[in-house]
């Protein structure tokens, strides 16, 4: 993937003629990784574009059950969309839906996951989904996350911003706030 990076403000060209994304980054994030997290139909398959500091390990996710994802060092955003061919009349319709699908996928391994960010903004012309779950059964390390969605040509496009560390790290309690930030300079360009 070739993200253009001018200062902190960066261009995401995205696949299968989406459109591109630009926002701004922070200067930790100096590493940019594509791939696609093949599933078992190419349907599931998700187009993901890693933003991430060079120093922490490199974890590609595939497959339909992956389990190797480190505890510790681990401090990026990773944005995703389907990996069908070509973009059209989605199902995602309404933010308000997008938003449902977007709690549904926070509480998928705990029903009970409470969040202490759950709202939509909008952004420029675009609305987003935003969620930040709180964790209570990380006692080995710190976990902060906040998931974000939108719907883009539509389709449904993801981004997920994650921390994880087995010590507190500088800046932990800010990890929201910073996201949220990212997320309102985001401006969403569509392939016409």
């Amino acid at each position: 993937m070739q993200a253009c990076s001018s200062g902190t403000v960066t261009r995401v060209p995205l696949k299968n003629n989406l459109g591109d994304i630009t926002m701004e980054m922070p200067a930790r994030w100096d590493t940019t990784l594509q791939w696609t997290d093949y599933s078992c139909n190419a349907e599931s398959d998700r187009i993901k574009y890693r933003f991430q500091q060079r120093s922490n390990p490199v974890v590609l996710e595939s497959g339909f059950i992956f389990s190797n994802y480190p505890e510790d060092s681990v401090n990026q955003l990773t944005i995703m969309h389907s990996g069908a061919a070509a973009p059209g009349p989605g199902g995602w319709k309404t933010m308000a839906e997008v938003h449902v699908g977007n709690k549904y996928y926070c509480t998928l391994l705990d029903a009970n996951t409470q969040f202490s960010l759950d709202t939509i903004i909008r952004a420029g012309q675009d609305s987003f989904s935003i969620l930040a779950p709180v964790f209570t059964d990380t006692t080995a390390y710190y976990h902060r996350e906040v998931r974000v969605a939108t719907i883009m040509n539509g389709q449904l496009l993801e981004f997920e911003f994650k921390l994880l560390s087995k010590t507190p790290q500088p800046g932990m309690n800010r990890f929201t706030g910073e996201a949220l930030g990212i997320i309102r300079s985001t401006r969403l360009k569509y392939q016409r």
